[in-house]
């Protein structure tokens, strides 16, 4: 919020630094997939009474391992949208700024 009371302003360089936290969380999330696709998890790692359940988690970890990829990429996605979107805003705000004082 600006010193305006009343009015509410969003500067171009808090949506690209938002961008860039996004893109910044991306890789880790990105990198955790990993991680649990080669986590060893195995019918005889889980016990005797686990074993007749090993492919059912097997898949799991794998739909896990997906899931985290996906959310990874989604969030890059985001980030990289909001940087291409804060130049787009910033070149755009100064007209809309006059537009609205009627200029």
């Amino acid at each position: 919020m600006n010193g305006n009371r009343g009015h509410v302003g969003v500067a171009t360089s808090h949506v690209k630094q938002v961008a860039e936290v996004f893109a910044g969380e991306a890789r880790m999330i990105r990198e955790q997939h990993a991680l649990v696709r080669t986590s060893g998890v195995s019918a005889s790692s889980l016990g005797q009474g686990f074993v007749s359940h090993g492919e059912t988690y097997r898949q799991c970890l794998e739909r896990l391992a997906a899931s985290v990829e996906a959310f990874g990429l989604h969030t890059e996605t985001i980030g990289s949208v909001l940087l291409e979107s804060a130049g787009d805003y910033g070149r755009t705000e100064g007209g809309n700024t006059q537009s609205f004082r009627g200029r």
